[in-house]
Protein backbone atom coordinates (compact mmCIF):
# COMPACT_ATOMS: atom_id res chain seq x y z
CA UNK A 1 0.00 0.00 0.00
CA UNK A 2 1.11 3.08 -0.58
CA UNK A 3 1.03 4.03 3.22
CA UNK A 4 2.94 1.08 4.08
CA UNK A 5 6.26 2.06 4.94
CA UNK A 6 5.20 5.51 6.49
CA UNK A 7 2.95 2.93 8.93
CA UNK A 8 5.89 0.88 9.71
CA UNK A 9 8.22 4.36 10.39
CA UNK A 10 5.12 5.04 12.80
CA UNK A 11 5.15 1.96 14.54
CA UNK A 12 8.55 2.37 15.45
CA UNK A 13 8.43 5.66 16.54
CA UNK A 14 5.33 5.00 19.08
CA UNK A 15 5.68 1.83 20.41
CA UNK A 16 2.38 2.23 22.27
CA UNK A 17 0.72 1.75 18.92
CA UNK A 18 2.34 -1.76 17.84
CA UNK A 19 -0.19 -3.12 19.32
CA UNK A 20 -2.88 -1.38 16.98
CA UNK A 21 -3.82 -3.67 13.79
CA UNK A 22 -1.94 -2.81 11.36
CA UNK A 23 -4.60 -2.47 9.11
CA UNK A 24 -6.10 -0.15 11.25
CA UNK A 25 -3.10 2.17 11.35
CA UNK A 26 -3.48 2.34 7.54
CA UNK A 27 -7.10 3.19 7.51
CA UNK A 28 -6.09 6.16 9.73
CA UNK A 29 -3.46 7.66 7.19
CA UNK A 30 -5.85 7.59 4.67
CA UNK A 31 -8.75 9.73 6.67
CA UNK A 32 -5.27 11.88 7.19
CA UNK A 33 -4.24 11.99 3.47
CA UNK A 34 -0.97 10.78 4.50
CA UNK A 35 -0.07 13.54 6.65
CA UNK A 36 1.81 12.25 9.90
CA UNK A 37 1.48 14.93 11.89
CA UNK A 38 -2.32 14.80 12.28
CA UNK A 39 -1.87 11.17 12.63
CA UNK A 40 0.75 11.40 15.63
CA UNK A 41 -1.99 14.25 17.22
CA UNK A 42 -4.77 11.78 16.96
CA UNK A 43 -2.79 8.32 18.06
CA UNK A 44 -1.95 11.30 21.15
CA UNK A 45 -5.53 11.78 21.70
CA UNK A 46 -6.82 8.44 21.39
CA UNK A 47 -3.91 7.47 23.73
CA UNK A 48 -4.87 9.99 26.15
CA UNK A 49 -8.32 9.16 26.53
CA UNK A 50 -7.99 5.32 26.14
CA UNK A 51 -6.00 5.92 29.78
CA UNK A 52 -8.42 7.96 31.30
CA UNK A 53 -11.07 5.40 30.73
CA UNK A 54 -8.61 2.72 32.10
CA UNK A 55 -8.01 5.23 35.06
CA UNK A 56 -12.38 5.46 35.53
CA UNK A 57 -12.61 1.86 35.03
CA UNK A 58 -9.91 0.91 37.72
CA UNK A 59 -11.55 3.22 39.76
CA UNK A 60 -15.46 2.13 39.28
CA UNK A 61 -13.93 -1.32 39.76
CA UNK A 62 -12.39 -0.40 43.20
CA UNK A 63 -15.62 1.39 44.40
CA UNK A 64 -17.75 -1.77 43.83
CA UNK A 65 -15.43 -4.25 45.67
CA UNK A 66 -16.02 -1.66 48.52
CA UNK A 67 -19.67 -1.80 48.13
CA UNK A 68 -19.70 -5.56 48.15
CA UNK A 69 -17.42 -5.41 51.12
CA UNK A 70 -19.64 -3.28 53.08
CA UNK A 71 -22.84 -4.93 51.91
CA UNK A 72 -21.47 -8.52 53.24
CA UNK A 73 -20.12 -7.18 56.34
CA UNK A 74 -23.73 -5.61 57.40
CA UNK A 75 -25.34 -8.56 55.80
CA UNK A 76 -22.99 -10.81 57.87
CA UNK A 77 -23.89 -8.62 61.18
CA UNK A 78 -27.57 -8.45 60.48
CA UNK A 79 -27.16 -12.47 59.78
CA UNK A 80 -24.72 -13.26 63.06
CA UNK A 81 -27.65 -11.08 65.32
CA UNK A 82 -30.09 -12.74 63.63
CA UNK A 83 -28.84 -16.28 64.67
CA UNK A 84 -28.08 -14.67 68.35
CA UNK A 85 -31.56 -14.08 68.95
CA UNK A 86 -32.84 -17.29 67.51
CA UNK A 87 -30.41 -18.87 70.06
CA UNK A 88 -31.44 -17.30 72.99
CA UNK A 89 -34.63 -17.32 72.24
CA UNK A 90 -34.26 -21.58 71.79
CA UNK A 91 -32.51 -21.00 75.14
CA UNK A 92 -35.19 -19.26 77.20
CA UNK A 93 -38.30 -20.68 75.17
CA UNK A 94 -39.27 -22.45 78.97
CA UNK A 95 -38.67 -19.14 80.59
CA UNK A 96 -40.57 -17.06 78.13
CA UNK A 97 -43.47 -19.43 77.72
CA UNK A 98 -44.05 -19.25 81.75
CA UNK A 99 -44.00 -15.53 81.30
CA UNK A 100 -46.21 -15.70 78.72
CA UNK A 101 -48.78 -17.87 80.88
CA UNK A 102 -48.13 -15.75 83.86
CA UNK A 103 -50.16 -12.78 81.54
CA UNK A 104 -46.67 -10.75 80.73
CA UNK A 105 -47.19 -10.47 76.68
CA UNK A 106 -44.38 -7.75 75.69
CA UNK A 107 -44.19 -7.55 71.76
CA UNK A 108 -40.68 -6.55 71.91
CA UNK A 109 -39.19 -10.11 72.19
CA UNK A 110 -35.56 -8.56 71.86
CA UNK A 111 -36.02 -6.65 75.34
CA UNK A 112 -37.30 -9.96 77.02
CA UNK A 113 -34.44 -12.41 75.68
CA UNK A 114 -32.69 -9.55 76.73
CA UNK A 115 -33.65 -8.85 80.37
CA UNK A 116 -33.10 -13.01 80.37
CA UNK A 117 -29.92 -13.23 79.50
CA UNK A 118 -28.74 -10.52 81.92
CA UNK A 119 -30.48 -12.14 84.82
CA UNK A 120 -29.28 -15.84 83.94
CA UNK A 121 -33.27 -16.67 83.28
CA UNK A 122 -34.79 -15.65 86.44
CA UNK A 123 -38.41 -15.02 85.78
CA UNK A 124 -38.78 -13.73 88.70
CA UNK A 125 -36.49 -10.97 88.68
CA UNK A 126 -37.24 -10.30 85.00
CA UNK A 127 -41.23 -9.67 86.41
CA UNK A 128 -39.75 -7.48 88.74
CA UNK A 129 -37.54 -5.13 86.20
CA UNK A 130 -40.69 -5.28 83.78
CA UNK A 131 -42.58 -4.05 86.72
CA UNK A 132 -39.90 -1.34 87.44
CA UNK A 133 -39.62 -0.28 83.81
CA UNK A 134 -43.39 0.51 83.52
CA UNK A 135 -43.84 2.16 86.60
CA UNK A 136 -40.65 4.31 85.24
CA UNK A 137 -42.45 4.87 82.16
CA UNK A 138 -46.05 5.75 83.09
CA UNK A 139 -44.25 8.04 86.04
CA UNK A 140 -42.35 10.19 83.54
CA UNK A 141 -45.32 10.09 81.04
CA UNK A 142 -47.16 11.63 83.51
CA UNK A 143 -44.80 13.78 84.72
CA UNK A 144 -44.76 14.95 81.02
CA UNK A 145 -48.52 15.72 80.73
CA UNK A 146 -48.67 17.75 83.86
CA UNK A 147 -46.28 19.87 82.35
CA UNK A 148 -47.66 19.94 79.49
CA UNK A 149 -50.40 20.85 80.68
CA UNK A 150 -49.28 23.58 83.42
CA UNK A 151 -47.84 24.89 80.30
CA UNK A 152 -50.98 24.97 78.20
CA UNK A 153 -52.53 27.29 81.15
CA UNK A 154 -49.42 29.67 81.48
CA UNK A 155 -48.95 32.83 79.23
CA UNK A 156 -45.50 33.43 77.52
CA UNK A 157 -44.10 35.91 79.51
CA UNK A 158 -44.95 33.61 82.60
CA UNK A 159 -43.45 30.55 81.79
CA UNK A 160 -40.30 32.36 80.34
CA UNK A 161 -39.80 34.19 84.24
CA UNK A 162 -40.84 30.18 85.60
CA UNK A 163 -37.70 28.47 83.03
CA UNK A 164 -35.35 31.76 84.59
CA UNK A 165 -32.48 29.60 86.80
CA UNK A 166 -32.03 32.28 90.07
CA UNK A 167 -28.32 33.12 91.11
CA UNK A 168 -28.18 30.45 93.97
CA UNK A 169 -30.16 27.58 91.11
CA UNK A 170 -26.60 28.64 89.08
CA UNK A 171 -24.59 28.40 91.71
CA UNK A 172 -25.70 24.78 92.85
CA UNK A 173 -25.50 23.49 89.18
CA UNK A 174 -22.16 24.53 89.07
CA UNK A 175 -20.98 22.67 92.74
CA UNK A 176 -22.87 19.93 91.16
CA UNK A 177 -21.53 19.54 88.14
CA UNK A 178 -18.04 20.03 89.82
CA UNK A 179 -19.03 16.86 91.77
CA UNK A 180 -19.69 14.66 88.46
CA UNK A 181 -23.62 15.56 87.92
CA UNK A 182 -24.65 16.09 84.67
CA UNK A 183 -27.97 16.72 82.70
CA UNK A 184 -30.68 18.71 81.86
CA UNK A 185 -30.48 21.43 84.35
CA UNK A 186 -34.33 22.09 85.71
CA UNK A 187 -34.29 18.08 86.41
CA UNK A 188 -30.82 18.23 88.18
CA UNK A 189 -31.88 21.04 90.64
CA UNK A 190 -35.66 19.30 90.57
CA UNK A 191 -33.51 16.27 91.68
CA UNK A 192 -31.37 17.88 93.70
CA UNK A 193 -34.24 19.85 96.13
CA UNK A 194 -36.11 16.47 96.25
CA UNK A 195 -32.99 15.30 97.68
CA UNK A 196 -32.76 17.21 100.86
CA UNK A 197 -30.50 19.69 98.60
CA UNK A 198 -28.47 16.87 99.58
CA UNK A 199 -25.04 16.70 97.12
CA UNK A 200 -24.08 13.47 98.01
CA UNK A 201 -27.92 12.36 98.15
CA UNK A 202 -28.50 13.74 94.18
CA UNK A 203 -25.58 12.01 92.76
CA UNK A 204 -26.63 9.02 94.19
CA UNK A 205 -30.50 9.67 92.73
CA UNK A 206 -28.92 10.48 89.42
CA UNK A 207 -26.59 7.19 89.34
CA UNK A 208 -30.12 4.90 89.84
CA UNK A 209 -32.09 6.85 87.27
CA UNK A 210 -28.96 6.72 84.74
CA UNK A 211 -29.00 2.94 85.77
CA UNK A 212 -32.86 2.59 85.32
CA UNK A 213 -31.94 4.33 81.68
CA UNK A 214 -29.44 2.36 80.04
CA UNK A 215 -31.33 -0.94 81.36
CA UNK A 216 -34.60 -0.89 79.27
CA UNK A 217 -33.05 0.92 76.63
CA UNK A 218 -32.54 -1.43 73.80
CA UNK A 219 -30.71 -0.64 70.72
Amino acid sequence: TRFGATVTTLQQEIPSIQSMRRIRLLKIMECFSGDVEQVRKFIQVFEERHHEHNENSSVSRHEKREELKTKYATHHVVQQKKEKLEELNAKYANQIAQLENDGIIIKNKQLLIRLLEKTDGQVDVVKQLLNERKEYRDKYRNEAQDITTQETDETESTLKERCKLSVDGIDTLKRLRSAGVHGNPMKVLAIFHKCNESIEMTIVRTQEERYRTSLFRWK
